[in-house]
């Protein structure tokens, strides 16, 4: 049922899908699925999916670890105002130990991000 709204495109469902694999929650584990599934849910604007993705990222699960792409998703979350997680500290946090020259790239990248409907994510 759940992978059926999955390619339906339902983001609430792709995100509990990239839940259950991240766990291995009744399915295998796999860490590149869920970053698969969450990224699904990210890019139709679900906030607390672009904060696991953000996750996923920040600590090199399923994808190469990546602190600029960490911080483009955590700060995606904390613009559309997710509150259940601390988007915003982690965005901070990765932001600590990044070149200004980095930030600034981030930054910009959730920028175009954002703008472009979130299709021009990468």
């Amino acid at each position: 049922m759940v992978s059926g709204s999955c390619r339906a495109g339902d983001a609430g469902a792709q995100e509990i899908l990239g839940m259950f694999h991240a766990g291995g929650r009744g399915i295998a584990q796999s860490h590149a699925e869920a970053v698969k599934w969450y990224r699904a849910a990210a890019v139709q604007g679900k906030a607390s999916a672009q904060f696991f993705l953000g996750g996923m990222y920040a600590e090199g699960q399923g994808v190469p670890q990546d602190p600029a792409k960490a911080h483009l998703w955590f700060n995606l979350a904390a613009a559309n105002r997710l509150t259940a997680f601390d988007a915003a500290g982690q965005r901070n946090e990765i932001a600590a130990n990044m070149t200004s020259e980095a930030l600034a790239a981030a930054q910009a990248r959730a920028s175009a991000c954002m703008s472009s409907g979130y299709q021009d994510c990468d």
